[in-house]
């Protein structure tokens, strides 16, 4: 009787190991996807896809690998234009709240867009750049130009800024000044070289809900191109 009941146990194991293949991953990519736009400002598109084989592990909180797209996701009033990552070997936990958060993974692939539009936005917010009035930037082929007015001695100076990003910690982008034109009156070098690291800024990207590996950025017309990623 035992031996008639091994064979079906076995079918039916191998069933259910099939079902769950297909059901689990899709139960905990909305999961994800629900508790990252909860700690998103917003956002336009936001999808994520998970797997993990076998998709048992998913009830561990192991993930072999998750990709997320997303259009237009505002983070610390940061807007993304368009966001394509891909993770490997995550850990989730559940918080207080029961809602999903990423504990640990590999950010293997990784691409980000950025507007010229919504970097003034953001720039606009940030208290290192008060000394500047009514101050815009346009991204150009291979430099970020900053064009603003500064008041310097009760006279009102109009100054542009040029430069560049580089990147620190693999999630901070540090733009670097190489020229400052300044109109309507003659300063010291010395004083160029203060203004020059004064207008510098940080934008931050490490409190993103998930990890990111950035190791290259790009000025192009109109927009900032991130690439990383730990794939090679």
């Amino acid at each position: 009787m035992l031996k008639k009941l091994i064979k079906p146990a076995i079918i039916l194991l191998l069933l259910l190991l099939v079902a769950s293949q297909f059901i689990l991953p899709r139960i905990f990519s909305t999961r994800l996807e629900t508790s990252l736009s909860q700690e998103l400002d917003d956002y336009e598109e936001l999808k994520v896809r998970i797997n993990s084989f076998p998709a048992i592990k998913l009830l561990t909180g192991r993930v072999d690998q998750l990709e997320i797209k997303a259009n237009n996701l505002v983070s610390e009033q940061l807007t993304l234009e368009r966001l394509e990552a891909s993770y490997s070997d995550l850990k989730l936990v559940k918080d207080a709240s029961e809602q999903w958060q990423v504990r640990q993974g590999e950010n293997t692939e990784l691409e980000v867009e950025l507007t010229d539009k919504d970097l003034n936005h953001y720039l606009a917010t940030r208290s290192e750049l008060d000394i500047l009035d009514s101050f815009r930037i346009d991204l150009t082929s291979d430099q970020m130009v900053m064009v603003g007015n500064l008041r310097f001695f009760n006279t009102d100076l109009s100054l542009q800024l040029t430069g560049g990003f580089s990147i620190y910690d693999h999630q901070t982008l540090i733009f670097n000044s190489d020229k400052l034109a300044v109109d309507q009156i003659v300063i010291s070098t010395s004083v160029i070289e203060q203004l020059k690291d004064e207008l510098s800024f940080k934008i931050s990207l490490a409190d993103f809900p998930l990890p990111l590996e950035l190791t290259e950025v790009n000025i192009e017309e109109g927009s900032l191109q991130l690439l990383g990623g730990t794939r090679e």
